[in-house]
């Protein structure tokens, strides 16, 4: 029986090919632990201008000797420049920095900016997909009323929303509407970053599969169809994230995991408060 594997892919809008687990990079300023997950089997990398690593990542990739054909890399613009072109320009300079030749997923990092500079940011990537700098687009942390709003400006709606997404934060309303307008949803901080580990629904969970509480994380997220970035410096943890195929959540584990969801977000961690975190993107204009 088959229960997926770390090489498993997705199109998303375009008719573009990605793998279905991420290797996040936020925080990595080295080639080692990137090389590492490309040893555990990792195809797909995330990054950001807001990392400053772009240029780590591209060097690790291209020392490994990988074809670049065989790699998936994500980038995301950090904020508006005053124009679309001034915007673009930093979208080169992305490119550039990574020196992979083009980027396979161009996201919007976040939408604090405003309407505004969320347009002028979608315009720029818009451009960027014709000037093949990507070969998709798409947006972070994007909640209902900023993904509506994009009907507004965009020819096109985004690839991929990548956003926090736990059994204990799940989004709904936006996983639905992304469901439904043919957008891929993208987790990121899938295990919470530890700070629900005792919970007692999810570890009799983990008692029952017999595998410890982290791995029943990944597998609830890996079920749901999301694309799950997993992120650590550590090699063995590296190699346990991707110790997530060898065994399946019954749907009744399933629907005991989606009773959990209760709002709790670990992101933005600048934002101390735990409702006013749940918050944070719901009410930015």
């Amino acid at each position: 029986m088959s229960f997926g594997s770390i090489a498993d892919t997705v199109n998303i809008r375009g008719n573009v090919t990605t793998p279905r687990y991420v290797f996040g990079t936020g925080g990595i300023n080295v080639v080692e632990p990137i090389h590492q997950a490309l040893d555990a089997g990792y195809r797909a990398f995330d990054t950001a201008q807001q990392y400053g690593n772009e240029e780590v990542v591209g060097r690790a990739l291209k020392e490994y000797k990988i074809d670049r054909k065989d790699v998936f890399v994500i980038t995301k613009v950090n904020k508006p420049g005053e124009t679309v072109e001034a915007t673009l320009e930093g979208i080169r300079e992305s490119v550039q920095k990574l020196d992979l030749a083009y980027v396979d997923l161009f996201l919007i990092h976040n939408p604090n900016y405003g309407p505004e500079g969320r347009k002028i940011q979608w315009k720029a990537l818009e451009q960027a997909k014709k000037e093949g700098l990507a070969r998709a687009i798409g947006v972070s942390n994007f909640v209902l009323h900023h993904l509506e709003g994009m009907k507004e400006y965009a020819t096109e709606l985004p690839a991929v929303n990548q956003t926090e997404l736990t059994m204990f934060y799940q989004d709904k309303e936006v996983v639905e509407w992304c469901n439904q307008h043919g957008v891929q949803m993208q987790s990121f901080a899938p295990v919470a970053r530890a700070q629900k580990k005792d919970d007692e629904s999810l570890l009799q969970v983990a008692k029952e599969v017999e595998r410890p509480w982290n791995r029943v994380m990944l597998r609830w997220n890996w079920q749901k169809g999301y694309l799950v970035t997993c992120k650590s410096e550590k090699a063995d943890r590296i190699r346990d994230n991707t110790s997530i195929f060898d065994f399946e959540l019954s749907s009744a584990q399933m629907e005991k995991l989606d009773a959990l969801d209760c709002g709790f977000k670990v992101t933005p961690s600048t934002v101390k408060d735990v409702d006013e975190r749940s918050r944070y993107y719901k009410d930015m204009p």
